[in-house]
């Protein structure tokens, strides 16, 4: 019973989702060992959203936002068969600020880089009460801040 009503749910599913087809390109090496790029037809499902910035914005099953060059697409096709009119020049979608898929291009956690601040901080903090001599202190603050600007670096960096 749980098998059919999950068929149905994905019958259901499919059946009310725009298609777009789109070719991707796919390098290819020949005999002589020339690098090209081979287009293969590909069609997803999802909701079409518009067009903004020469890139065609389709909002998936998951809920994620799926964009793909405007040029690379053949036909998008409305759940209810009708083909959709479209034009690289025109914008027909208007994302929020950002869109989902730059967000999630932006949002990198730069672990490393973090880790390094956080010990460069350490060592300073410890440093501030220490009773060492001159020149350990001066060779600690050295390590310190050496730690905090690769942290800085790093982060910068992405990683």
């Amino acid at each position: 019973m749980k098998k059919l009503l999950i068929i149905l749910l994905l019958i259901v599913g499919c059946v009310y989702a725009d298609t777009i087809k789109y070719y991707r390109y796919k390098p290819i090496e020949d005999i002589s060992g020339k690098t090209s790029m081979m287009p293969i037809q590909e069609e997803i499902n999802g909701e079409y959203l518009g067009i903004y910035n020469k890139k065609v914005f389709v909002r998936m099953g998951n809920g994620k936002v799926n964009e793909m060059g405007c040029e690379n697409v053949i036909i998008i096709i409305k759940d209810d068969l009708s083909s959709v009119e479209w034009s690289c020049s025109e914008e027909t979608y208007t994302p929020k600020t950002l869109t989902e898929a730059d967000i999630k291009k932006l949002q990198k956690r730069p672990i490393v880089g973090g880790i390094c601040l956080a010990i460069g901080g350490g060592l300073l903090i410890k440093d501030l009460d220490s009773e060492e001599d001159y020149e350990i202190r001066k060779d600690n603050l050295k390590i310190a801040y050496g730690f905090i600007i690769l942290g800085g670096i790093l982060v910068a960096l992405g990683i």
